[in-house]
């Protein structure tokens, strides 16, 4: 009975990560799409020469947006797969993931139309928190998918073959939050045009296993 009974709570919890797993495929499918719906479309040929330059700020903030959702999608869902079962606490860590994924398109669309070019903590406008705005959206989804890792790896959710995997992707999620952390506090407390200092968020999400084994090469000298 016991067996029997430790067999359907297994069989339950993989059935709720595949479910977990096919909406976190849905949303960020979702998600992706609107950034694309977002971008300002000319109505005559004569709008489209006088917006040209506007077009291509709004294409290159796309184009940071849409990686970072990839990159938030590719981590979340690998730690998703790395699960046996889930909990309360880790199925809530991922909705609010997901609740901040939905946020992302609204956030960057601020971020076209109000975002400011200079932004500083020392000179705060509507538009420098409409920045921050954009960055403590990406900061909350970034720290929530890491609890939701820490969460798994303390309560042993994972196969136990996998424990190296989850526990070199913890720290390779410890390394990037803490230094996009440290370059989004300089970029804010630095006057000067570092708009385009956002894009460190896609670099740091993207290579964060590379940069892990930088910083175990660097360290093992």
């Amino acid at each position: 009975m016991a067996r029997d009974r430790n067999h359907e709570e297994l069989l339950e919890g993989r059935l709720d990560k595949e479910k977990l797993g096919a909406l976190i495929d849905a949303v960020y499918a979702i998600a992706m799409t609107i950034l694309v719906l977002e971008l300002p479309v000319p109505a005559t040929d004569q709008q489209l020469h006088q917006t040209v330059n506007q077009i291509a700020v709004a294409i290159a903030n796309f184009a940071l947006s849409f990686v970072i959702l990839f990159a938030f999608w590719y981590n979340q869902r690998r730690i998703n797969d790395l699960f046996v079962c889930h909990t309360r606490l880790t199925f809530l860590l991922h909705g609010f993931t997901l609740m901040m994924v939905c946020l992302i398109p609204f956030s960057a669309n601020l971020l076209y139309t109000l975002g400011g070019d200079v932004t500083s903590i020392l000179h705060l406008t509507h538009a420098a928190f409409v920045d921050l705005f954009f960055v403590g959206v990406c900061l909350l989804a970034d720290l929530s998918i890491h609890a939701a890792l820490a969460v798994a790896r303390r309560n042993r959710l994972h196969h136990e073959q996998e424990y190296e995997t989850v526990l070199k992707i913890h720290r390779a999620r410890q390394i990037a939050t803490v230094l996009l952390v440290i370059a989004l506090f300089l970029a804010f407390a630095l006057p000067g045009p570092n708009r385009w200092s956002l894009a460190i968020i896609p670099v740091l999400f993207v290579f964060e296993d590379e940069i892990l084994h930088l910083c175990d090469r660097v360290s093992n000298r």
